[in-house]
Protein backbone atom coordinates (compact mmCIF):
# COMPACT_ATOMS: atom_id res chain seq x y z
CA UNK A 1 0.00 0.00 0.00
CA UNK A 2 1.23 3.44 -0.92
CA UNK A 3 -0.46 6.46 0.68
CA UNK A 4 0.15 10.00 -0.52
CA UNK A 5 -0.76 12.40 2.28
CA UNK A 6 1.38 15.25 0.95
CA UNK A 7 0.36 18.15 -1.31
CA UNK A 8 2.27 16.50 -4.18
CA UNK A 9 -0.14 16.24 -7.11
CA UNK A 10 -2.42 19.10 -6.03
CA UNK A 11 -3.67 21.62 -8.52
CA UNK A 12 -0.85 24.01 -7.68
CA UNK A 13 1.67 25.15 -10.27
CA UNK A 14 4.68 23.30 -8.84
CA UNK A 15 2.93 20.30 -7.27
CA UNK A 16 0.57 19.21 -10.07
CA UNK A 17 3.35 17.79 -12.25
CA UNK A 18 4.98 15.88 -9.39
CA UNK A 19 4.41 12.36 -8.09
CA UNK A 20 5.11 10.94 -4.61
CA UNK A 21 6.94 7.94 -6.11
CA UNK A 22 9.52 7.69 -8.89
CA UNK A 23 8.06 7.58 -12.43
CA UNK A 24 9.68 4.22 -13.15
CA UNK A 25 8.03 2.37 -10.24
CA UNK A 26 5.58 -0.33 -11.29
CA UNK A 27 2.42 0.18 -9.22
CA UNK A 28 0.70 -2.97 -10.50
CA UNK A 29 -0.73 -5.10 -7.71
CA UNK A 30 -0.38 -2.28 -5.17
CA UNK A 31 -3.06 -0.40 -3.26
CA UNK A 32 -2.78 3.33 -3.99
CA UNK A 33 -4.44 5.92 -1.77
CA UNK A 34 -3.96 9.53 -2.85
CA UNK A 35 -5.46 11.94 -0.32
CA UNK A 36 -5.31 14.78 -2.86
CA UNK A 37 -8.80 15.58 -4.16
CA UNK A 38 -8.07 18.53 -6.45
CA UNK A 39 -7.57 17.42 -9.15
CA UNK A 40 -9.63 14.25 -8.76
CA UNK A 41 -7.29 12.39 -11.16
CA UNK A 42 -3.72 13.16 -10.07
CA UNK A 43 -0.67 12.02 -12.00
CA UNK A 44 -0.20 9.39 -9.26
CA UNK A 45 -3.78 8.07 -9.66
CA UNK A 46 -3.45 8.01 -13.46
CA UNK A 47 -0.22 6.01 -13.19
CA UNK A 48 -1.84 3.63 -10.71
CA UNK A 49 -4.74 3.02 -13.09
CA UNK A 50 -2.36 2.50 -16.03
CA UNK A 51 -0.20 0.05 -14.04
CA UNK A 52 -3.20 -1.91 -12.73
CA UNK A 53 -3.16 -0.82 -9.09
CA UNK A 54 -6.19 -0.75 -6.83
CA UNK A 55 -6.84 2.95 -6.27
CA UNK A 56 -8.66 5.08 -3.73
CA UNK A 57 -9.04 8.74 -4.65
CA UNK A 58 -8.84 11.63 -2.22
CA UNK A 59 -12.35 12.68 -3.21
CA UNK A 60 -13.64 9.41 -1.68
CA UNK A 61 -12.05 10.35 1.63
CA UNK A 62 -13.44 13.89 1.42
CA UNK A 63 -17.00 12.66 0.75
CA UNK A 64 -16.86 10.06 3.53
CA UNK A 65 -15.57 12.63 6.01
CA UNK A 66 -18.43 14.96 5.06
CA UNK A 67 -21.01 12.21 5.44
CA UNK A 68 -19.85 11.18 8.89
CA UNK A 69 -19.38 14.76 10.06
CA UNK A 70 -22.95 15.53 9.01
CA UNK A 71 -24.12 12.45 10.90
CA UNK A 72 -22.28 13.51 14.06
CA UNK A 73 -23.68 17.06 13.93
CA UNK A 74 -27.26 16.31 12.93
CA UNK A 75 -27.72 12.65 13.91
CA UNK A 76 -28.94 11.95 10.36
CA UNK A 77 -27.09 9.77 7.86
CA UNK A 78 -27.36 11.52 4.50
CA UNK A 79 -28.19 9.65 1.31
CA UNK A 80 -24.69 8.73 0.15
CA UNK A 81 -25.85 7.60 -3.30
CA UNK A 82 -27.10 11.12 -3.99
CA UNK A 83 -23.83 12.69 -2.82
CA UNK A 84 -21.71 10.36 -4.94
CA UNK A 85 -23.65 11.34 -8.08
CA UNK A 86 -22.46 14.97 -7.85
CA UNK A 87 -20.23 15.68 -10.86
CA UNK A 88 -16.60 15.79 -9.84
CA UNK A 89 -15.60 18.07 -12.70
CA UNK A 90 -16.23 21.18 -10.62
CA UNK A 91 -13.90 20.19 -7.80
Amino acid sequence: MIVNCTPIGMDVKTCKKMMPVPDDWNLGGKFIFDMVYNPVETKFIKKGIKDGAVIIRGIDMLVNQAIFSFTIWFNIMPDTACIRKIPLDNI
